[in-house]
């Protein structure tokens, strides 16, 4: 990823937040190679069934390349 578009990314994600949902007990599997999918009745939530897992996957990524950029920057 460029660093350009990285800053387009990173500036997005701190402006625009995703939506208020509630944790279901449903978990979606993130940790294997297979693509998932969620069949349900229409309008029963299933988009924002996968809020959570990404809310998760960006929080740890910002978390990482944040302490990656104030590392390289202090050294």
């Amino acid at each position: 990823m460029r660093e350009e578009d990285f800053k387009v990314v990173l500036s997005e994600w701190m402006v625009r937040r995703l939506p208020l949902f509630i944790e279901r007990e449903v978990k979606i599997p993130s940790d294997i190679d297979l693509i998932v999918t969620i069949v349900r009745p229409r309008q029963s939530g299933k988009t924002l069934d996968c809020f959570s897992p990404l809310k998760s996957y960006l929080t740890e990524f910002l978390k990482k390349t944040l302490f990656t950029l104030t590392s390289n920057t202090n050294g």
